[in-house]
């Protein structure tokens, strides 16, 4: 069995120079045809891993310390949480002033 290398569509006719499914290449008689696992295991270290959004409660709770732990915590695997755990710090650092001033 041969699996295409772009979309994991099986191919039937292992002669077919390109993916009847998606239109991508296919490999070449000289190289080794992918076979499933082969496949699965090359999306699974393509696909980055989603992180949970339970990490926002790390700045709401302790505010920019929480902001900045979570930054360097998820900045290489989910990088757009990391940045919004960062700015929600900030924004909790800024109510805290704003209620401290305020006397609230």
């Amino acid at each position: 069995m041969v699996f295409c290398i772009k979309c994991g569509f099986q191919i039937v006719d292992e002669s077919d120079k390109f993916c009847p499914k998606c239109g991508s290449q296919t490999l070449s008689t000289t190289e080794k045809p992918e076979t499933a696992t082969d496949y699965v295991s090359r999306q699974s270290s393509i696909i980055p891993t989603s992180r949970s959004n339970w990490w926002y409660l790390l700045p709401i709770f302790l505010g920019i310390i929480g902001g900045l732990i979570a930054y360097f915590v998820l900045k290489k695997d989910d990088a757009k949480l990391a940045k919004n755990c960062l700015i929600v710090g900030v924004i909790m650092m800024i109510l805290g002033f704003i209620i401290g001033i305020s006397g609230f």
